[in-house]
């Protein structure tokens, strides 16, 4: 049984995709959820150490990783989930390290939880199925990248992924060389896509951050 939610942990479960348009989503995730609170650098999850839960991040960030934290493929916030395409696989496998980049405290929703909730809240039903679909859609983009016939491409398609921030700039969260790791290419050609980039006027470097100055260039495929 979880503990009782604060209001902050509260206001964050209202940004929570699983919880769109249900009613009374706090005694819903008091009376299903289990709160667990990790200390910053712990392991949450791991393919060595994994439960077949769903989470949700109420409090701190936490990153995703491959390869022992050599490659960062997310960082989550607060109202993230992570555990969601695992936790009905027929094989018990996770592929990815969960790392509490900060303390934080995350709410755990099992399996017979959630198999419960999808009958007594169709929204919930509704709102996994959809977040498994857009999973399922990026992943498709990824495969874009991997095949796309040049590193100008690969990076758009990169950059499209890209959440932006509040000054409508997106900031790089990898370091130069991690990131033409994770796109396949040289540094050397990374450099060169951007310079191209810059001298197509499709984007604008201002240090680590990036400037996207056409946005219909960051379609499938330019």
């Amino acid at each position: 049984m979880a503990h009782k939610l604060n209001q902050a942990e509260q206001r964050v479960l209202e940004q929570c995709f699983i919880f769109c348009g249900v009613e009374n989503k706090t005694g819903v995730a008091e009376e299903f959820g289990n709160k667990q609170k990790f200390l910053k650098g712990s392991i949450i999850y791991s393919p060595n150490c994994y439960q077949k839960s769903m989470g949700i991040l109420l409090r701190g960030t936490a990153s995703v990783e491959k390869n022992n934290g050599a490659l960062l493929l997310n960082t989550l916030k607060p109202a993230s989930c992570f555990g969601v395409a695992a936790l009905f696989a027929p094989v018990r496998q996770y592929v990815t390290t969960v790392r509490a980049k900060t303390n934080c405290t995350v709410l755990f929703f099992s399996g017979e939880a959630l198999e419960e909730l999808f009958q007594r809240q169709p929204a919930i039903c509704r709102n996994y199925i959809s977040f498994l679909s857009s999973r399922i859609q990026f992943l498709n983009k990824k495969i874009d990248s991997f095949t796309a016939d040049s590193p100008e491409k690969k990076l758009l398609l990169y950059l499209g992924e890209q959440i932006p921030g509040e000054n409508g700039a997106i900031l790089l969260g990898l370091p130069w060389a991690k990131l033409a790791e994770s796109l396949d290419m040289s540094r050397s050609s990374l450099y060169r896509a951007f310079d191209a980039l810059e001298q197509q006027g499709i984007l604008r470097r201002q240090g680590r951050s990036i400037v996207v100055l056409n946005q219909q260039a960051l379609g499938p495929v330019v």
